[in-house]
């Protein structure tokens, strides 16, 4: 296997607990690592996203611990979550950091799992992170 260094790592947020922990660990890495972070936002509505939505990530973002010490940025998207995901990692990132509700059997299949498509399909590695209990 080729050393790989891990320089941009993408944290997509839907802004629930669970998202504020895998941020915190997206940045914990990229404190070790010396990389930077993208939080990214899918707002999954078909209209573009809104200034509400900016307002409102910039807040979630602020209020957890470990942002301000990386080199941080925001991008906000509308559409299919897992597709956006996938194709904004596509991009350039070394690894996804996502958080997962860690649901199985009867739920998990009603709602699909973003976590589980992003993992199947993304070109890069992909870290989740369940929220602690």
């Amino acid at each position: 296997m080729a050393n790989r260094s891990i320089q941009r790592i993408l944290a997509p947020v839907d802004l629930s607990s669970c998202s504020r922990s895998s941020l915190e660990f997206a940045c914990s890495l990229a404190t070790t690592c010396g990389a930077s972070v993208e939080v990214l936002f899918v707002s999954g509505a078909a209209s573009p996203p809104q200034a509400a939505d900016a307002v409102e990530l910039q807040r979630f973002v602020a209020s957890v611990p470990g942002t301000a010490s990386v080199p941080l940025t925001q991008h906000i998207e509308s559409g299919d979550t897992r597709e956006r995901i996938v194709a904004r990692a596509a991009g350039g990132f070394d690894a996804i950091v996502l958080g997962t509700h860690g649901r199985t059997g009867r739920p998990r299949s009603l709602a699909g799992s973003v976590a589980e498509g992003v993992v199947r399909t993304a070109t890069c590695p992909v870290i989740t992170v369940r929220e602690p209990h």
